[in-house]
C-alpha cells in the first residue's frame, strides 16, 4: 500500500513538473496571440495587486486590451497619462493553469517594476506583451492539468504490464510464468492465477 501511495505521489509530482513546463513552453513558443474583445471580469490576483500597490484599480481606469489564443489568456491595462501598465497572464494546456502579473509605472524618469507570481523575461517580446513567465497556480485548472499529465506519464507502464501478461510473462520481471501461482523468478504472486 505504501509503495502504491509513493508511486502516485511520484507521478503527481512528475505531472506537476510537466504541467508547468508545458505552460511555460506554450507561453514562450506558442502560436502567438490574437486580439479579442475585452470582458469585464474580475480576477482576485489583479485586485490584490491593485490594493497592495495603492493604485486606482485598473479594472475601472485606463484602457484594457485582451489577447487570446490556444492556451493563452492575457489582459493588458494601461494609462498613458501616468505611464502605468499592468499585464495579467494565464497560460496552460489543455486548460489554463498558471497566472502571473507584471505591474510597471514610470515616475520621474524611473521605472518601477513589480512581479507577482512571475519571473521577468526582459529578452523576450511578443506583440509587446510577453515579458513575464507566470507560475501562480490557477485552480482547478492546475489540478486538472497535473492529473492529465500524470496519467499520460503512467500510461506506458500500464501498456507494458498488459503486454507482458498477454504474452504469458510475469508483469514485474517479464520472466515466463508457466503454470505456477507465483513467478518462479521474482516470487511475485500472479493475480487471477490458481495452481492447477
Amino acid at each position: 500500500m505504501k509503495r502504491r501511495l509513493l508511486l502516485v505521489a511520484v507521478f503527481l509530482l512528475a505531472g506537476t513538473i510537466v504541467n508547468v513546463a508545458v505552460a511555460w513552453g506554450w507561453a514562450l513558443f506558442g502560436p502567438g496571440l490574437t486580439y479579442g474583445p475585452y470582458r469585464q471580469t474580475r480576477v482576485a490576483l489583479v485586485d490584490r495587486v491593485c490594493e497592495e500597490q495603492s493604485i486606482n484599480c485598473v479594472w475601472l481606469k485606463g484602457r484594457p486590451d485582451r489577447f487570446r489564443g490556444l492556451g493563452y489568456d492575457s489582459s493588458l491595462f494601461y494609462r498613458s497619462d501616468i505611464n502605468e501598465r499592468l499585464s495579467y497572464w494565464r497560460v496552460g494546456l489543455p486548460v489554463l493553469s498558471v497566472e502571473g502579473i507584471h505591474y510597471e509605472i514610470m515616475s520621474r524618469g524611473q521605472r518601477n517594476d513589480t512581479y507577482t507570481y512571475a519571473l521577468p523575461l526582459p529578452f523576450v517580446r511578443r506583440s509587446g506583451m510577453l515579458d513575464i513567465l507566470p507560475f501562480g497556480p490557477v485552480w482547478p485548472g492546475f489540478a486538472v492539468n497535473t492529473i492529465f499529465y500524470a496519467a499520460i506519464l503512467w500510461l506506458p507502464f500500464v501498456v507494458r504490464r498488459w503486454m507482458r501478461v498477454r504474452r504469458g510473462l510475469c508483469p514485474k520481471c517479464a520472466y515466463p510464468m508457466g503454470e505456477s501461482a507465483v513467478c518462479t523468478e521474482c516470487g511475485r504472486a500472479i493475480p487471477h492465477r490458481a495452481v492447477a
